[in-house]
Order: structure tokens, then C-alpha cells, then sequence
């Protein structure tokens, strides 16, 4: 038993010796722990203080860099306004916003162009100018200093705008029951209440864009001018301006929005072109109010025909009738030169009354349509002269083809009683392309003080010939007149009909007719907007790079 104790405490000794070497051990090994961990924290701290460095340091070059930025923009600005002094110009620009000049404290401006892709290229013209500023960033902690650099290319492009139709872009306001009779055919209702003193009114005043957009909920021109709205929407927006500016005609407006019908949708800019570089002036331009409304309701019902009702007097016909179709709204265009639109298609229509006689006791009797169609033309701002003398603009007008078209029925009869039926047509002579360049003198020839110039184009001729009639038998025809002497005897009868029709057209008194109706006709007619051409500043400076 004692020797079993004497074990048993030996080995209780040993053990408690073990675990005491093992507490120590533990305790060495969490002191080289904590040594490992202190070097790497040191390591991480001198990391961080580097890294905040580096970041003051860049910090202090972007701020630099916005700065110069913001010098080099508004230099830019300023010196392009006058490029023969672009360099004084931009340096005093810079003085003015706190930039201090000095030998590494720089401000450089270049004349020259920008390409279609606004790249700027020196000495390629005067209409831009880049100006480069350059100043020190001294560095708080990494030795030394870094030059910042920033550059800034404005450009200065003429302003000027101009409108293209065959029809709405110039209505009369000389007769005003014709004028609402245009209008009850686009808004649906009647409108005669609205007096030829309010027509005047519209025809005199302006509408502002930027109000109009406002008026109308839209932040901007630009979502006006893409945004659907309906023609009620508009004019109602349109009487607003016209109410706020003091216009008195702002009721008729408003009364011409509350008979509206249709509720199609179309676009201002389907018939108000603005350039991408005109977008930021476009606010203050104005727009014609009546140009405005009837453009509107045109757009609004592409299919409207107006029958003027007026007869025209052709020799050799009793009496014709006179009808107007306008297949698309006048366009405008608001910006630089080389912006062009398309104009729109205008089909008239003469309608003479035909009674004559064919020889013996045979008469050819019905009516006889003949269509003008005067097809889609391109206007292009070419050339804008801020300095003249006189001062003006230059649109270049290529108009398209003028087609006559003549397709009929008509009768022939023997005391009254029908023998013969006569299909004529559709027989079609299309008449050249012309290519007109227009100049305006401001601002005695810009719109409203003077009216639009109409580009010369006369309609082609047409004439029939055997293969263009046919006559079928309704009857038996009189003893000795067989079907090829009635044919001919028909195409003998017409044609002086149809190139008297066709003469007409280019006379004054299809003019005057169609001015009864409170349209004109040029076929292609062109107005300066006196509203977006100002020759004293000619030219709004714009930021391009």
C-alpha cells in the first residue's frame, strides 16, 4: 500500500509539473502573438497615412482641375464673341473669375473651326476658339508640384430661321368668313364668332416657346417639341401666352379650343424644326400665332380639303370651280446655315363646267377635273450675312416636279337624249423641277412686316390624244358620225379646254381665287422670321468641347 501511495504521488507531482510547463508555454506563444500583431498593425497605420496622402494630393489636382475647367469654359465663351481680341478676351474672362496670370499660371486661346463632329481645327476659320488654361498643384506630403490643364472649345454660329410652305405658312386675313370656314373644317365646330379683327390680332402676335412650353406643362423646348398633344392642347396652351402677354385675340383662341373634335395626336415638331445648336436660345423665339393654330389643324387633319367655293373664269368654259387639298402643315426651321425642312404637298383642283357642242346636234356636256399637284420641296438655310449692308439671310429652294393630271366622265347627248358615255384620262404631264435661291433683306423683307416670296414655277401642259379617250355607245348615233369622227371630234373640242385650265393656273386669277380663300399657293412659298434673326449679336456662343 505504501508503495502504491508513494506512486501514486510521484505521478500526481508529475502531472501538475506538466500542466504548469504547458500554462507557461502558452503564455510565451501569446506573447510572440501579440509582437506579430503590433508589427502588423504599424505596417497597416504607415499604409493608411501614405494612402490619405496620395488622396489629399489628388484631391487637391481635381479640385485644380474643375477650377481650371470652369475658367477655361467661360473664357471660351467670352473670347469666341469677338476672335479678333480672342486672347485679351480670355484672359480677362479669367482675371474676372479669380484666375491670377502668371509664368506658370497660363491661359492660351487658339481661332480656328470645328469640323461636323465639333473637333476643334486651328486656324481653319474664325468662327471657334479653344482656349487652354493651365496652373500649378503644389502637393502637401510626395515632394514637388504637378501641372493641371484643362481646355475649352467654343464656337459662335448665326442664328436665323425661316418657314416653307405651300400653303398655311401665309394665310390671308382678308376675308375673314373664309378664313373660319378653313377653321370649322379643322377643329370641327363652328367658329364664327371669331371676327376678321381677331384674325388680324393672331396675324400680328407672337407666341414665346418657352412659354408656350411652359403654359403647356414641359420642362423644356425639347419635350415640347417631341411630345404628343392634341390640338385642343395646344391652342389652349397658346391662348394662355396670349392671354399673359396682353393679347385680345387670346379669347377667339380660347373659344377655338372649346369646339375642337379631334382628338388625333401629332408632334410641334412635325412642322417646327429646331436645330440641336438652336435648342438652348429656342425659349425666347416666337412663333406666329395664326401660323401656329392653322399649322396645328392642318397636322391635326392631314385628309382637311377646303372647296373655296370661288369661281374662276376660264375662256371658253361657262364656269370653273376651285379646290384646295393641303396634304401636310408649313415647316419652319430654327438654327444655323445648312439646316434644311421639307414642304408641303398642295393639290388644286380646277373643275370646269363643260357644255359644248361637238358639230351638228351632238353635245358634250359634264364636268372636267384637272389637278396641279405640286409636290414636297426642300428649303435650306444657305448663307446668313450678320453685316450686309443690308443685313439678311439666303434660302435656297429646290422645288419638285409639278404634275397636271386630267381624269373624267363626261356625256354626249344627240336633243337632250344621252348617246355616248366619254372616259378621258387619266392623262399626267409633269412639268420641270425648279431650283430657286431666295435672299432677304432684314428687315424690311422678314416676316410679319412683309410676306412671303414665292418661288416661279409654271405647271406643265397636258393634251389628249386618241389613246386617252374612250367612248362607249349608249345609243345609236346619228346618221354619217361614226365612233372614230366622234373621238375625234371630242379630242378636238377639249384640248383648248384643258390648256386654257392649265394657262389659268399661272395667271393672276387663280392667284386671287386662292387668296379668297385665304391660301397661298406658290407653289412654294418662303418667309424669314424676323423673331430668330438678329444681326447685332448674330449668333449665340455655345460650349462644343
Amino acid at each position: 500500500m505504501a508503495a502504491v501511495d508513494g506512486m501514486g504521488m510521484r505521478g500526481a507531482a508529475a502531472a501538475r509539473r506538466g500542466a504548469r510547463r504547458w500554462v507557461l508555454g502558452r503564455a510565451r506563444a501569446g506573447e510572440a502573438e501579440q509582437g506579430a500583431i503590433l508589427v502588423l498593425a504599424a505596417v497597416g497605420f504607415t499604409l493608411a497615412l501614405v494612402a490619405a496622402a496620395l488622396a489629399v494630393d489628388l484631391g487637391r489636382v481635381a479640385a485644380q482641375a474643375r477650377d481650371n475647367q470652369a475658367v477655361a469654359d467661360l473664357a471660351a465663351l467670352d473670347a469666341v464673341r469677338d476672335t479678333l481680341a480672342a486672347q485679351s478676351r480670355a484672359e480677362a474672362s479669367a482675371a474676372r473669375n479669380g484666375f491670377t496670370l502668371g509664368a506658370d499660371r497660363t491661359v492660351v486661346a487658339e481661332v480656328g473651326t470645328v469640323d461636323a463632329d465639333n473637333a476643334f481645327i486651328l486656324g481653319g476659320g474664325t468662327d471657334a476658339v479653344r482656349v487652354t488654361v493651365t496652373s500649378p498643384v503644389d502637393h502637401r506630403f510626395a515632394p514637388g508640384s504637378r501641372a493641371v490643364t484643362r481646355v475649352a472649345v467654343a464656337t459662335k454660329q448665326a442664328i436665323a430661321g425661316f418657314s416653307i410652305g405651300s400653303s398655311l405658312g401665309t394665310v390671308s386675313t382678308s376675308e375673314a368668313p373664309l378664313l373660319n370656314r378653313l377653321l370649322e373644317r379643322f377643329l370641327g365646330g363652328t367658329v364664327g364668332s371669331v371676327s376678321l379683327v381677331s384674325y388680324n390680332g393672331l396675324a400680328n402676335a407672337y407666341v414665346n416657346v418657352g412659354e408656350l412650353a411652359a403654359a403647356m406643362g414641359f420642362a423644356t423646348v425639347s419635350e415640347l417639341l417631341t411630345a404628343d398633344v392634341t390640338l385642343a392642347q395646344l391652342l389652349a396652351g397658346t391662348a394662355t401666352v396670349l392671354n399673359a402677354d396682353g393679347v385680345v385675340a387670346a379669347a377667339d383662341v380660347n373659344a377655338l379650343a372649346a369646339v375642337v373634335t379631334s382628338s388625333t395626336t401629332f408632334q410641334l415638331g412635325d412642322f417646327l424644326s429646331v436645330d440641336q445648336g438652336a435648342l438652348g436660345r429656342a425659349a425666347g423665339f416666337g412663333v406666329n400665332a395664326l401660323q401656329l393654330v392653322t399649322a396645328a389643324g392642318a397636322l391635326a387633319n392631314q385628309d382637311t380639303f377646303l372647296d373655296a367655293g370661288a369661281v374662276v373664269s376660264v375662256p371658253g368654259v361657262a364656269s370653273t370651280r376651285l379646290g384646295v387639298k393641303v396634304i401636310e402643315a408649313a415647316q419652319t426651321y430654327i438654327g444655323p446655315v445648312g439646316g434644311s425642312v421639307d414642304t408641303s404637298q398642295v393639290d388644286l383642283t380646277l373643275t370646269p363646267a363643260i357644255d359644248t357642242g361637238l358639230g351638228g346636234l351632238l353635245r358634250l356636256s359634264g364636268n372636267l377635273p384637272v389637278s396641279f399637284v405640286a409636290a414636297a420641296a426642300v428649303g435650306t438655310l444657305s448663307a446668313i450675312d450678320c453685316t450686309g449692308p443690308p443685313p439678311g439671310i439666303t434660302v435656297g429652294v429646290a422645288g419638285q416636279p409639278v404634275t397636271t393630271r386630267v381624269a373624267a366622265t363626261l356625256g354626249v347627248s344627240l336633243l337632250g337624249v344621252p348617246v355616248a358615255s366619254v372616259a378621258i384620262g387619266p392623262v399626267s404631264a409633269t412639268g420641270l423641277a425648279s431650283s430657286n435661291s431666295i435672299d432677304f433683306d432684314y428687315p424690311s423683307e422678314f416676316s410679319p412686316t412683309a410676306p412671303s416670296q414665292a418661288t416661279p414655277s409654271a405647271p406643265a401642259g397636258a393634251s389628249l390624244g386618241t389613246g386617252n379617250v374612250t367612248v362607249t355607245l349608249l345609243g345609236a348615233l346619228p346618221l354619217g358620225v361614226t365612233l372614230s369622227s366622234l373621238t375625234n371630234s371630242i379630242i378636238a373640242a377639249l384640248n383648248p379646254i384643258i390648256n386654257n385650265v392649265v394657262s389659268t393656273v399661272s395667271t393672276p386669277v387663280l392667284d386671287r381665287a386662292l387668296r379668297a380663300a385665304g391660301v397661298s399657293v406658290g407653289p412654294v412659298d418662303t418667309a424669314a422670321l424676323a423673331e430668330e434673326f438678329d444681326p447685332a449679336t448674330c449668333g449665340e456662343p455655345r460650349l462644343v468641347g
